[in-house]
């Protein structure tokens, strides 16, 4: 680069004088390459901090979809006691509409996981095990979008138990 290679000394001046000139250059020089690394350290952290933000509000996204999620699966069986198939069948739409939510927002969970992993190889140990907090609660999410998918199969199976059940009975009525 241009600025680091060291000045000649000046004619006319003593030895010992260009060396404290070289020596005071190379210090400027070492406390503007601090200040870059300085600036570099704040600005990879001021966006490790944004990433962290990003994550924890799809993480509170992904709560707040299975938190819905759970109330369509209870609305699902309420209905399913208490207004019959066409609100039984609402709520199971429903319910796979949170299902697909939660994998959309699990997939931008990942994601912003990824881009975050990607901003802290650079950063302390600390960045690294937040991430590693952060990748747990991914797992964790993927096994409680398992259970909901295996909820979902159980509410289908019910659904045509009672719609058997209704067709057998409606077959006793007629005969």
């Amino acid at each position: 680069r241009r600025g680091d290679s060291v000045p000649a000394p000046a004619h006319g001046r003593s030895e010992p004088a260009a060396r404290a000139q070289e020596a005071e250059w190379r210090a400027r020089l070492a406390e503007e390459r601090a200040q870059m690394a300085e600036k570099r350290a704040r600005e990879a952290e001021a966006r490790l901090l944004q990433m962290e933000r990003r994550a924890q509000a799809a993480e509170r996204r992904v709560e707040a979809l299975l938190a819905e999620r759970a109330a369509a699966v209870q609305g699902t069986e309420l209905a399913r006691a208490a207004l019959g198939d066409a609100r039984e069948a609402e709520a199971v739409w429903r319910t796979e509409a949170c299902v697909a939510e939660v994998a959309t927002a699990k997939a931008e969970y990942e994601a912003l996981l990824s881009e975050r992993f990607a901003q802290a190889r650079g950063a302390e140990a600390a960045e690294a095990a937040r991430f590693s907090l952060l990748t747990e609660r991914s797992e964790a999410l993927e096994a409680e979008m398992r259970r909901a998918q295996d909820s979902l199969v159980c509410v289908r199976r019910q659904e045509a138990g009672i719609a058997e059940r209704a067709s057998a009975s409606s077959l006793a009525e007629a005969a």
